[in-house]
C-alpha cells in the first residue's frame, strides 16, 4: 500500500483502487475501505490511532472489503444489500455532511455504476471524491442487475452542473487527480455509446461487452444497455 501525503489529507493507493484519509486533532475520516486482503487498517494507524469515520462512496467490494476492520461504516441504503449484514450501516443522502479539518465534504447522490453511488463534494477546497463514476481509462464496471446507464448519464450531467470550474477530481482508479474536463469526455463516451457511435466487444471471460471511448471505456451487458433503449 503506498500512502501519499496530498495537502492535508492522504491517499492510499494499492495500486488497483484508493482510498482517502483525513486526520484532526479530534477524528480521523476514510473514504472507502479498498479490497479485503488491503489491511486498509495497518496503513492507517500509520498515521493515527484515533477513531475512524467511513463513509462510503458505493458497496462494491473492492470499496467495502476493508469494512471487517471497522465497527461501522455511513453508506447509501440503496446499496446496502452488497455488503454483509455483519456490519453497522447508516444511510447517506444527498446533503449530508462530514466534516473533518477544514474540510466539509457534502454527500451527492451519483447513481448509474450502483443505486447506491455516493460522491463527496468539498466545494471550499476545491475537491470532488466521485467515487467510481469519474475516470479515465476505465474501464468502467456497468454489468449486473445494480447498474442503470441511464441514471448513470444523468448523474454526470447532474455533477457537471454542480461543481465548479476548477474543481479537482480524485477518482478511485486509474489517472488522478482529474479536472472537470473528465467529466464531459466520460459524458461524451457514455453518450456516444447510446447515440450507437462505439462498437462493443465481448470481453474474453466476463459476461459483458466492452466499449471503448476516447476517454474511457466501459463493461456493459444487455441489462444495463436496456436501460437506455438502444
Amino acid at each position: 500500500m503506498e500512502i501519499i501525503k496530498h495537502d492535508d489529507f492522504y491517499i492510499l493507493d494499492d495500486g488497483r483502487v484508493r482510498e482517502f484519509l483525513f486526520v484532526d486533532e479530534m477524528k480521523a475520516l476514510l473514504i472507502d475501505t479498498g479490497f479485503e486482503d488491503d489491511e486498509i487498517l495497518k496503513a492507517v494507524r500509520s498515521i493515527t490511532d484515533l477513531e475512524v469515520e467511513v463513509i462510503l462512496t458505493h458497496g462494491d467490494p473492492d470499496h467495502t472489503g476493508g469494512l471487517r476492520y471497522f465497527k461501522e461504516a455511513y453508506l447509501n441504503k440503496e446499496d446496502w444489500c452488497l455488503v454483509s449484514e455483519d456490519f453497522k450501516l447508516h444511510d447517506i443522502k444527498e446533503g449530508d455532511v462530514f466534516k473533518v479539518k477544514n474540510h466539509c465534504l457534502k454527500a451527492v447522490s451519483m447513481p448509474g455504476h450502483t443505486y447506491g453511488s455516493m460522491a463527496f463534494y468539498d466545494e471550499d477546497n476545491g475537491l470532488l471524491f466521485s467515487g467510481d463514476g469519474i475516470q479515465k481509462i476505465g474501464p468502467i464496471f456497468m454489468f449486473g442487475q445494480k447498474r442503470d446507464l441511464a441514471l448513470y448519464i444523468q448523474s454526470l450531467i447532474k455533477i457537471r452542473e454542480l461543481v465548479n470550474k476548477d474543481t479537482i477530481i480524485m477518482p478511485s482508479h486509474h489517472d488522478f487527480p482529474l479536472d472537470v474536463k473528465a467529466i464531459d469526455h466520460d459524458l461524451n463516451d457514455i453518450v456516444g455509446l447510446k447515440d450507437g457511435k462505439l462498437k462493443g466487444e465481448r470481453h474474453p471471460f466476463m459476461p459483458c461487452l466492452i466499449y471503448q471511448g476516447d476517454y474511457v471505456s466501459y463493461l456493459i451487458d444487455d441489462h444495463s444497455l436496456a436501460s437506455i433503449n438502444l
